[in-house]
């Protein structure tokens, strides 16, 4: 597989060009804001990765506060949460919050941030593009590159060339091949594209994992959480630094 060349993770953290519409903290006590990087949100709850040397002992169905901040606005919104499931992977804490008041936060929510609340989905980043990924995709009888636009946990969105030859779409399966920044390990995991679209200069494929299907998911889906918490925590410092 052809991949571009990596510089270290600091050249790496240096180049983040990302954005993110909010933000949670989970308030500390004495105030302190513990910053978290988003998984998935709903109007009923959040789940959120905190940074394990700095999160204090919470017990499950604990109540807490979290600080919602607009990026652009700067406004910020207090949610009442309380604490359903936690567990450790990759160096994180991962929590599952449960709103206690969905209907205040719906009142008090920008309407440019409804869309992200109101569908239960693995939140999405995008890579640095200074640094593009580069996917090999392979089907029965084809097989073609294209580049991550948009990756999640649940998948990704692929922009490939007009010319490529129509990549086989739900149920047949793809196989993807491709690398991480923060790790060696060449991924490589089954899905399925869907929905193609022209977007500027390139064809934009949406494209569902298949873990069922993959070999080793539980290490690859590790893999993928690890880089999607690191440029999660890339936007907060970013905007933290603003």
């Amino acid at each position: 597989m052809k991949l571009l060349k990596r510089d270290s993770r600091k050249q790496y953290r240096n180049k983040a060009k990302d954005f993110s519409p909010f933000q949670f903290n989970l308030v500390l006590p004495g105030r302190e804001l513990l910053p978290g990087a988003i998984f998935n949100t709903s109007m009923h709850g959040a789940t959120i990765a905190f940074d394990p040397q700095r999160l204090p002992n919470i017990a499950l169905n604990e109540r807490v506060k979290l600080q919602l901040t607009t990026t652009q606005s700067k406004k910020i919104i207090m949610v009442d949460a309380t604490l359903k499931h936690l567990k450790n992977a990759n160096d994180n804490v991962i929590c599952r919050f449960q709103f206690a008041d969905p209907s205040s936060l719906a009142k008090n929510l920008d309407i440019s941030l409804m869309s992200y609340f109101n569908r239960r989905e693995a939140f999405r980043v995008k890579p640095d593009i200074n640094e593009p990924i580069v996917v090999d995709v392979e089907w029965n009888g084809g097989s073609t590159q294209g580049r991550i636009i948009i990756i999640s946990f649940t998948g990704m969105e692929l922009g490939v060339k007009p010319e490529v030859t129509e990549i086989p779409g739900y149920p047949e399966q793809v196989a993807l091949s491709f690398r991480l920044p923060i790790s060696e390990k060449t991924l490589r995991i089954v899905g399925t594209a869907f929905h193609p679209r022209p977007l500027g200069k390139i064809i934009l494929y949406g494209i569902m994992y298949d873990w069922v299907k993959t070999e080793n998911s539980y290490q690859q889906e590790s893999v993928i959480t690890s880089y999607v918490i690191y440029r999660q925590r890339e936007i907060i410092e970013r905007i933290r630094e603003d």
